[in-house]
């Protein structure tokens, strides 16, 4: 397709094309903030569903730490009272009867060592295990003061699960510590809330205090972990045997950086509830929606993309059409204003461009050249050859002229023997080394075909023009019968020159 077909594709299409372009990004505009709108919703949700678990969360673990230190505070009044440690067993069964696991069932007093003196556990004999290494230990002896402590996650001495110790400071009538009353908080009931509220296998339910470190999470389908040193939030199951120091887990470990965390304060400690949902799994439907709102906004552009297609290829096919009318209109033309036998031009295109060089130069134009060539004894060619020799004559001086002129110049065949030749911007020496040499050339090619023929050529080289077109072609005419009158065979410059035709002698026959 050349650049008049693209131009005119181009026209006949572009009001489609904006239009396919313009409704193509409008839908994918409006896709795309469909896609993040969602996003968004589904986020918002999943943040509020995250910030409802870790106050369910809360208000569980509050109630239970309330219930441990009513428990602990009433067993401090008993021994603080003199009751002594015989009801401490009676006393934590009736008041923990509530309590979901054996750990937590089992209240513990230590003395001012840290030695285990009294406890509700059966199997483990007073004496046995000390607590005097502890933090919270350590704590609730430097520290006098009525509160509940709660204490690093580690393996309980008495039970020997993994749990979050719970204290209170004993003191002596005189205010002196006397040692402490402790239960753990076991962290398997973290495993039944997670399960009853039927949170997905990526999230994470927890405690953690102020600063952000861990006590205790529980995740995939509820397999609730301890914070101990040396565990990991995947491979360390929830009973843990030999480490007992805290770590410094924290929850960014646990949430990882694409997770929604919300959190929730224990009211009266140091606790925050943490729960945290991972966005896949928030996401997972705005994922098949995101799809869907893709797919549909590509069947809405095929479906504008197929009438358009149409549309350009009936375009093709009708530019196709035009073009090819075009084309044979300009064959036809081209052959009417061409002359059948030589293939130069014909009279017409010569008038035509003569028209047109003649105005150009009265405008103040470029000057051109005009030149006539007859062919002497032309009719005893013929006679003696035949005719059609004398075509073949002809066609051979045609391409012999326009061979030996540049291919902005016209040749054209005026009727029977005679040709014209147009030089648009030529000027005379430039067309008198142009001619002398076509006569050279023309003289050999008789020479060669032995034909009984010479050329008489006149030259006018038009630096003004006359009044009228029609006066160029008879100057010029004139200039060529002159020769032929003086002969034949030869060539006759002139040029004109505000109004005048100043000529030459004709120069004549070549040397042979």
């Amino acid at each position: 397709m050349d650049r008049l077909d693209t131009g005119r594709l181009t026209r006949a299409l572009w009001p489609y094309v904006a239009l396919w372009t313009a409704v193509t990004v409008i839908v994918a505009a409006v896709t795309a903030f469909q896609i993040a709108e969602s996003r968004e919703r589904e986020l918002a949700q999943g943040r509020a569903e995250a910030e409802n678990l870790a106050r369910v969360l809360q208000d569980h673990t509050a109630r239970t730490l309330d219930g441990f230190d009513r428990a602990l505070s009433l067993l401090k009044t008993l021994h603080e009272r003199g009751v002594g440690d015989a009801l401490l067993k009676p006393l934590s069964a009736s008041l923990v009867h509530t309590m979901s696991t054996e750990v937590e069932r089992t209240f513990n007093r230590f003395d001012r060592q840290g030695t285990l003196v009294a406890t509700s556990a059966r199997e483990r004999p007073a004496g046995t295990v000390s607590i005097g290494d502890r933090a919270y230990f350590a704590d609730v002896r430097d520290r006098p003061g009525e509160s509940l402590r709660i204490g690093e996650p580690n393996v309980g001495r008495v039970s020997g699960h993994a749990v979050i110790p719970l204290v209170k400071r004993l003191e002596t009538a005189d205010g002196s510590f006397d040692g402490v009353i402790a239960v753990a908080l076991d962290p398997a009931r973290l495993v039944h809330l997670f399960r009853s509220l039927r949170v997905g296998e990526t999230s994470s339910v927890g405690l953690i205090d102020r600063s952000g470190r861990v006590y205790v999470w529980s995740e995939n389908q509820g397999v609730a972990r301890p914070a101990t040193a040396g565990t990991s939030p995947v491979t360390v199951p929830l009973r843990v045997d030999t480490q007992t120091d805290a770590t410094d887990l924290r929850i960014e470990d646990i949430a990882g950086p694409d997770s929604v965390v919300a959190t929730s304060a224990v009211p009266g400690t140091r606790l925050l509830a943490f729960a945290a949902l991972s966005e896949a799994q928030i996401l997972a439907e705005h994922r098949i929606a995101a799809r869907n709102l893709v797919g549909y906004a590509a069947l809405i552009v095929l479906m504008l993309t197929v009438p358009i297609v149409l549309v350009a290829l009936r375009a093709i096919r009708e530019i196709r059409r035009r073009r090819a009318l075009e084309r044979r209109y300009e064959d036809a033309r081209e052959r009417a204003r061409t002359d059948p036998l030589t293939g130069v031009a014909n009279r017409e295109a010569f008038d035509d461009h003569l028209r047109h060089l003649h105005a150009a130069a009265a405008g103040g134009g470029a000057p051109f050249v005009l030149a006539f060539l007859d062919v002497d004894r032309f009719k005893a060619l013929n006679d003696r050859y035949g005719h059609e020799t004398g075509d073949r004559a002809l066609r051979r001086i045609g391409d012999m002229i326009a061979g030996s002129v540049r291919r902005a110049d016209i040749v054209a065949r005026m009727g029977g023997d005679e040709f014209a030749v147009l030089m648009p911007g030529a000027d005379r020496d430039s067309c008198v080394r142009a001619f002398d040499c076509l006569r050279e050339t023309l003289a050999l090619a008789v020479r060669e075909e032995g034909w009984p023929i010479t050329f008489s050529i006149g030259v006018v080289a038009y630096e003004s023009v006359p009044a009228r077109a029609r006066d160029t072609v008879s100057l010029a005419d004139r200039l060529m019968y002159e020769v032929k009158a003086a002969g034949g065979d030869g060539v006759r410059y002139a040029t004109f020159r505000k109004g005048r035709l100043s000529s030459e002698a004709p120069r004549q026959r070549l040397a042979a």
